[in-house]
């Protein structure tokens, strides 16, 4: 019986230690710059923005408050090779809340952007305050953008 125990144990353990990537099937991975990620002064509705001009990017940011080297950054933007990703996650009822790029994967004319949203726990310490996390990133520009 323990001779096949062993064996048996060495491949469960490799079998289970297998890599289980879960990327877009055929998409390569591709780069991002944050631009800002943060908990406060996003807008109040969720949305998912993809801004390829500069005419959309004032629209997009009209309302919103930065620190002064946030929008120097953004008016550098060649859109004709970049494009700007804003996400927000809504309004929260406090702290602890955030949404953030987790990935972004391109295969022709497709980037496909992974958006990660992150809550509390139940017994966690938040702001008692009223939160609009968002984060803008800047990627190549591309025709197509999906989120998932």
């Amino acid at each position: 019986m323990m001779k096949f125990l062993i064996p048996l144990s060495v491949v469960s353990i490799l079998f289970f230690s297998c890599n289980t990537n879960k990327n877009t099937p055929n998409y390569a991975d591709a780069s991002f710059d944050v631009v800002i990620e943060s908990s406060y002064g996003g807008k109040d509705e969720k949305s998912y923005e993809v801004i390829k001009s500069n005419s959309e990017l004032e629209k997009a940011i009209q309302n919103m408050v930065f620190d002064e080297v946030i929008p120097s950054k953004l008016a550098s933007i060649d859109f004709n090779k970049k494009m700007v990703v804003s996400l927000h996650s809504g309004l929260k009822n406090t702290g602890g809340y955030g949404i953030q790029v987790k990935s972004v994967q391109v295969k022709g004319d497709t980037t496909v952007v992974t958006v990660l949203e992150t809550s509390p726990g139940a017994d966690a310490m938040v702001t008692m305050a009223l939160t609009n996390p968002y984060t803008i990133v800047i990627m190549d520009k591309n025709k197509k953008v999906l989120f998932k």
